[in-house]
Order: structure tokens, then C-alpha cells, then sequence
């Protein structure tokens, strides 16, 4: 296990807490940021195909009204051919009006023709009523009524391929989609049905109609039995999957009319279709129809609003879920760093309280301790730290105590011939009360405690080729002026660069003369001893005392 583990151990041992915590933090967030980019980008879709929606339905309302007024256009031209006077008063006000929604389909075609990839067949659709209107008086009723039926067919031609180019009928809820399949298919499909058997019923009335027509005419009247049983079918899924039930509030009563009017014209159609010969007076029937397109039109109308509705419910559901996740993350973010920053801190408090702890135990200070709230692994480097602190102070105390206790003499040196460190043995050696008044008294040994002119120099000398000396023996001079001879045990310590930094030493006077000798005026000549240390010899200091 730990052999998987050492690859991640040896990057992390060699990089500093900022750097670790950016690298955990960056193959962490990485995912987390890949996945809520997924979820933004969807998400930007779901609102994008929403908004497409609704630009198809609004593309639609137009299309819509010339649905209706198109089969009404039809029959006032057929009766405007056949002379009849009032035809000649409202021909010319149906075509204005449907001039009007003309120049509203054409709006929409400049705002979302070309989005929706349908601007050239909506020109075809202008062109030709422009067309249809410009010949119409010098066309026969039956040419008329076969140009507006294929007007007709156009324009639910258009309305098809803008609901296929606006994704309304690749709409993925079902409250949403059999709303839409109302609007774009069933409501348009009847209202086509409805006029065409309200238009033949009326050119034969009072008529007896053919085998041929009166199957005609019962195929149609089922056909809008059927798309009314599958509109009935596909708003009761509807209603039961919108949750909020809005959809239910809107179309309820629109949905109730409309079924009650087309149920009523179907029996009347059957009634009629039921005879020798269709009723000359056709009042109940035309009413029956009126009340029939009416209410299809006022269904749609309402319909298109509710899916509006729902849409754009939907486009704000979706946004609000997305700013919520944005914030969400943001304050996580902020959070993930707060947390990493008090990480962070935690760690340096505890490396500072540690060096802290180093440095006073270097400068032999007592009662060290690092103290710590925490309660992670940290609190135990901390306790560990103690425990190893407590165990040099006490050692450190031992050892302080042999060196203050010695009667050798005990000390450090400066390559340039400063007193570091002395112990109170080397002080009263040389005749001084402390070992402070030695070190802070003696600023050049060479000059100040060597008589033989020169033996500093020979010290540093085998002291930089050998780095140990052992026995090296010197007429030193006390404060008071007396001489004493001592034996130095001596070791070079360097720096990383093998420079000289310190040399330790330890000395005493020499058994055979200890007595110090007085002060002469004139230094007494004396024979040299060699001072090639001794091999394997352990470190000691001794004086000699002088000779007589």
C-alpha cells in the first residue's frame, strides 16, 4: 500500500503548504468544474430551446387567423361570383381584414422568418393570396374556392414547418407538448374540417346529396369526432402533469365550450346526413357551426397564451436553478478558501510556535513548551515536540552542570581569536571572576594570553591542517600579570562551504606547574617542546607549571 502511496508522498514532501494546497485544489476542482460546466451549458440549452418555443408560437398567431378567415374569404368569393348582393358589401371587408393580418404575418416573418428557417415560404403564401385577390373577379366559383383551399393548405403547410423549426413539437413535457399539439395540429386540423363542412353543407341546401357526398360528408364529420376524442385525450395527460395546475385554470372553461359546440354541430351534421335531402332553412346549423369555429378560435387563442405562460415559467425555473447552483458554488468557493486560508494559518502558527520553542531552547531557556488548541495530528507533533524539548532541557541541564562544574576549563573560539563561550573552570583559570569578564575582556587572544610571540599563529596554523590538536601546550598570562602553562585539546569545526567556524577546546593547567608564575619584567628563556599532538589521545587541557 505504501508503495502505491510514495509517489504522491515524494511530489508532496517537496512542495511548500501554498503549493500543495493549490495543487489538492486544482485536480480537485478540475471535475467539479468540468461537470458544472455541463450542467451550465445544458442548461443555457434547455433555456435556448424554450425561447425557441415561444418564438414559434408567436410566429403561429397570425398563421392562426388565416386559418379562420381564409374558408369565411372563400365563401363570401364564391357568393361574390355567383352575384349575390351581399357578398359585394362584405367581400371587400374580409379582404381588408385579412390584408391586415397579412402585414402582422409579415412582421413576424422580418423578426423570426429567418430564424425559424420559413421566410421563403411565407413569401409564397403572401404572394399568392396578393395574387388570388388581384384575379378573383374574373375566376369561376369553383377555380376561386380551389386557390383558397390550397391557400388554406399553405398556410397549415407553414404553421407545420414553424412548429418543426421552433422545436415546439419536439417539446419534452408533456403538459407543454400536448398544449402545443392543440394548437399546431388538433385545433388547426378541426377548424379546417369544420369549414369545409360548414361551406358544403351550406352550397347544398335543401339539396339531396349523393351516395358519394354523403359519405364525404360523414368521413369529415368523424374525422373531427376523432381529433376532438384524441384533444380530449392528450389535455386530460396534460392537465394531470402541470404541476402547478395553472394549465387546468386557463383552458378549463375554453375546452368545455369548445367541446360542448363541436359535440353539438356533429349531431346536427349527423341529423342532416341522416335525410333524403338537407334542410333548406339552415339557421340552427350555421349558428351550430358559428358557435363551433368560435369557440375552436377562442381555444386557441387562450392556449397559445397558457403555453406562453408555461414557457416561460419553465425559462425562469431553469434560470433561477442556475443562479442558485452559481451562487451555491460561489459561496462554497469562498468557503473552500476560507477554510484552506485557516488551514494554512493553523500550519504556520504551529512551525512559528515550534521555532519559537527551537530558538529559546538554543538560548538554554527553561520551561519550553508549545502550547496548541488544536486537536489534529498537529496538536501531537506539538506534544511529541515537548516531549523531546523536555528531554533536552533536562539534558541540556546536565550537561550545563558538568560544564559549569568542571574544573577543566571549557570554551569557544572565533577564527579571528574571540572568546564565544568559556565556563566558570577556564574564568578562574585565568583569573577572572566570571566567565562573562573573560569573554568580554579578552577581545584578541593571540595578543593578550599567549607570552611566545607567534604561538597563536602556530595554533591556527595545525589547527586548519589537522582540524584536531591534543596536548598543545602555551605559556599563558593571567589578568593579574602571572603566567601559567596549560594544555589545550582542541577540535576545527566548519561551515557547510569547509570554512573554519568555531573550535572547541577544553584546557587545564599542568599538574607538575600549577602554581602560577609572577610577573617579570623580562620573560625568562625557556626550552621548546615539540607539539605534534599525540595520535588517538582524548581531548584535554593541562598547564605545566613554569620552570625553575
Amino acid at each position: 500500500m505504501m508503495r502505491f502511496f510514495q509517489p504522491a508522498v515524494f511530489l508532496i514532501d517537496r512542495l511548500r503548504y501554498p503549493h500543495k494546497f493549490a495543487l489538492i485544489s486544482f485536480f480537485f476542482a478540475l471535475p467539479l468544474a468540468l461537470a458544472f460546466y455541463f450542467y451550465l451549458s445544458e442548461t443555457g440549452e434547455r433555456i435556448d430551446f424554450a425561447r425557441r418555443e415561444m418564438q414559434g408560437n408567436a410566429y403561429l398567431r397570425p398563421l392562426q387567423k388565416l386559418v379562420e378567415q381564409l374558408p369565411q374569404s372563400m365563401s363570401l368569393a364564391d357568393a361574390f361570383l355567383r352575384e349575390e348582393p351581399f357578398a359585394v358589401e362584405h367581400l371587400p371587408n374580409k379582404q381588408a381584414e385579412i390584408d391586415e393580418i397579412m402585414r402582422a404575418q409579415q412582421q413576424a416573418d422580418r423578426e423570426l422568418g429567418n430564424v425559424l428557417a420559413v421566410a421563403d415560404q411565407a413569401r409564397v403564401v403572401r404572394a399568392d393570396w396578393d395574387d388570388l385577390k388581384k384575379h378573383l373577379p374574373s375566376l369561376t366559383p369553383a377555380i376561386s374556392n380551389d386557390l383558397h383551399r390550397k391557400l388554406q393548405s399553405d398556410v397549415l403547410s407553414l404553421m407545420s414547418a414553424a412548429g418543426d423549426a421552433s422545436n415546439l413539437i419536439l417539446d419534452p413535457d408533456l403538459d407543454t407538448y400536448y398544449t402545443m399539439d392543440a394548437l399546431l395540429l388538433k385545433l388547426p386540423e378541426s377548424l379546417d374540417l369544420l369549414s369545409n363542412i360548414r361551406l358544403f353543407v351550406a352550397s347544398h341546401a335543401g339539396q339531396s346529396l349523393t351516395p358519394e357526398q354523403r359519405a364525404d360528408l360523414v368521413t369529415q364529420a368523424g374525422i373531427v369526432q376523432a381529433n376532438l376524442d384524441k384533444l380530449k385525450k392528450g389535455m386530460k395527460v396534460a392537465f394531470a402533469n402541470n404541476p402547478g395546475g395553472t394549465l387546468k385554470a386557463g383552458l378549463d372553461g375554453p375546452l368545455a365550450q369548445y367541446y360542448s359546440a363541436v359535440e353539438n354541430l356533429l349531431r346536427e351534421i349527423s341529423r342532416q346526413a341522416d335525410k333524403d335531402r338537407l334542410d333548406s332553412d339552415l339557421n340552427t346549423f350555421h349558428s351550430l357551426s358559428a358557435a363551433a369555429l368560435f369557440s375552436n378560435s377562442r381555444l386557441w387563442a387562450q392556449g397559445s397564451l397558457e403555453l406562453d405562460k408555461l414557457l416561460a415559467a419553465r425559462i425562469e425555473g431553469f434560470q433561477q436553478r442556475r443562479d442558485m447552483l452559481l451562487l451555491l458554488s460561489l459561496g462554497a468557493v469562498l468557503l473552500v478558501t476560507w477554510l484552506w486560508a485557516g488551514f494554512y494559518l493553523s500550519i504556520m502558527r504551529t512551525v512559528a510556535n515550534l521555532k519559537t520553542a527551537a530558538n529559546r531552547m538554543r538560548d538554554n531557556q527553561d520551561g519550553v513548551t508549545v502550547t496548541l488548541d488544536n486537536r489534529d495530528e498537529l496538536a501531537e507533533v506539538a506534544q511529541a515536540f515537548n516531549s523531546v524539548g523536555q528531554a533536552l532541557a533536562q539534558s541540556g541541564k546536565k550537561y550545563r552542570s558538568i560544564v559549569e562544574n568542571s574544573v577543566t576549563g571549557i570554551f569557544q573560539t572565533s577564527p579571528d581569536g574571540h572568546y564565544l563561550t568559556a565556563n566558570p573552570a577556564l574564568a578562574r583559570m585565568y583569573g577572572y571572576d566570571t566567565a562573562e569578564e573573560l569573554i568580554d575582556g579578552v577581545n584578541n587572544i593571540g595578543s593578550q594570553l599567549y607570552l611566545a610571540p607567534g604561538r597563536r599563529e602556530e595554533f591556527t596554523q595545525l589547527m586548519a591542517q589537522k582540524g584536531v590538536i591534543t596536548d598543545f601546550e602555551s605559556e599563558i598570562r593571567r589578568k593579574d600579570g602571572s603566567t601559567i602553562w596549560i594544555s589545550e585539546n582542541v577540535r576545527l569545526i566548519r561551515d557547510g562551504a569547509g570554512n573554519p567556524r568555531i573550535t572547541k577546546a577544553w584546557c587545564r593547567t599542568s599538574p607538575a606547574r600549577s602554581a602560577p608564575r609572577k610577573n617579570c619584567s623580562r620573560p625568562r628563556r625557556r626550552r621548546k617542546r615539540p607539539t605534534t599532538p599525540r595520535a588517538n589521545s582524548s581531548p584535554t587541557c593541562r598547564t605545566r607549571s613554569a620552570r625553575r
